[in-house]
């Protein structure tokens, strides 16, 4: 949970909601799962996400999602 501050306001949330802004709430989620005999390798899957938090930053409603998934290798 911190801040997110875009160099730009993303074309893609302007599109869609009409209107957004550079700086904005974060949230990043991640779930991850490795089986008992070989835990350093993980499958994981992550979701980053980017509001006004209520308005709580700026008087946007609006947000955006995106999504990732991976392997991951501990060494």
């Amino acid at each position: 949970m911190g801040l997110s501050l875009a160099n730009e306001v993303p074309e893609q949330e302007e599109r869609r909601d009409g209107e957004s802004s550079q700086l904005l709430g974060y949230l990043m989620f991640e779930l991850a799962f490795s089986l008992p005999r070989c835990p350093q390798w993980e499958l994981f899957g992550r979701i980053h996400h980017r509001s006004g938090a209520g308005n709580y930053f700026t008087n946007i409603h609006g947000a955006s999602n995106a999504v990732g998934f991976g392997i991951r290798y501990s060494f």
